[in-house]
């Protein structure tokens, strides 16, 4: 029901899903002067390919697997503080993501529902392509959502666990608290959700705790179409704060 969220529908017993998600980001990666002002962008515009499969176990346990295909990254190579950042312009493979989610409290669409899970990356990107760190990454999470009449939320907390401390481009890039909130209405007979989604991770291996340049916050006005049983379609756009 959500794109950065979970709604935790694990129901049913060898009930499998897969998933297809085109997400495109203007600017992800910008290099600016002491002043603040635009120098560069070696990441201009960035279309990513998203693919999932998973299968439902007992109408508790899911088990996940997605794959991240970098399509389009072009920009403008460039450097800051001794650090030079290569524009590349080929499609390019990110990390596969293996995950398992238990669902311990609640069902789908209940007042509260309750799982915890985990998601491990694989490195198999290309990190001159930034589709990858080039480590494994470990992420336990918490989940939480439910319904309350047409109103329905989500929420999560985890822990973006990387093996080594890494900075990237002189900032430090070490294991991270990941978060996340969603909140919206159903419409036309519960078919279409419509509401917003508040995601980010701050790092916490070293005193960069919830500042500015360690704390990438994003959000996201979704709108999600349940057409019958079998299919799902949504569209959304947003913002980094």
């Amino acid at each position: 029901d959500w794109f950065a969220l979970e709604s935790l529908d694990l129901q049913g017993h060898g009930r499998f899903a897969g998933g297809l998600i085109v997400d495109y980001a203007h600017k992800p990666l910008v290099i600016y002067d002491a002043m603040g002002n635009e120098v560069v962008s070696p990441i201009k515009d960035h279309l990513q390919l998203h693919l999932g499969l998973a299968v439902n176990l007992w109408g508790r346990l899911r088990l996940s697997a997605g794959l991240p295909i970098a399509l389009v990254a072009d920009g403008t190579s460039g450097s800051a503080r001794g650090f030079v950042f290569t524009a590349k312009d080929s499609a390019a493979l990110g990390d596969v993501r293996l995950g398992a989610d238990l669902r311990l409290v609640g069902n789908y669409g209940d007042v509260f529902t309750l799982a915890l899970g985990a998601l491990v990356h694989v490195p198999t990107g290309d990190r001159d392509a930034y589709t990858s760190d080039g480590k494994p990454r470990i992420m336990p999470r918490l989940m939480m959502a439910g319904d309350i009449l047409d109103f329905t939320y989500a929420a999560m907390v985890g822990m973006d666990g990387r093996l080594l401390q890494e900075n990237f481009g002189g900032r430090p890039f070490g294991t991270e608290v990941t978060f996340g909130a969603a909140a919206g209405f159903r419409f036309a007979d519960r078919a279409l959700l419509i509401g917003p989604e508040v995601y980010g991770s701050t790092v916490v291996t070293d005193d960069a705790v919830c500042k500015k340049l360690s704390t990438p916050t994003e959000v996201i006005l979704g709108a999600h179409y349940r057409a019958g049983q079998a299919w799902m379609l949504g569209l959304g756009g947003g913002a980094g704060l």
